[in-house]
């Protein structure tokens, strides 16, 4: 399957930039170290916290992109619990 590429016009481009730009601006959205960032954690220690909190993900719910090279992609999700 061939991913759709698309031409961008310099007005969407510009979009796209302060959309990513507003995102990062976020106060929101916090970044926060994962398991795997996390080199005091053990692997036993990452083990239990994925059980803990994953025993429901179905990795066939998982979203893929497909990027042409030399491509960006903004994508944005808000994730309600």
């Amino acid at each position: 399957m061939k991913p759709i590429v698309e031409a961008y016009s310099s007005e969407k481009v510009e979009n796209e930039q302060k959309e990513a730009k507003d995102v990062i601006k976020d106060q929101e959205i916090v970044d926060n170290i994962t398991l795997e960032d996390d080199l005091a954690k053990t692997n036993l220690q990452r083990h239990e916290a994925w059980e803990q909190h994953m025993r429901e993900f179905v990795p066939d719910d998982m979203l893929n992109f497909m990027v042409p090279g030399g491509a960006a992609i903004v994508f944005h999700e808000t994730i309600n619990h």
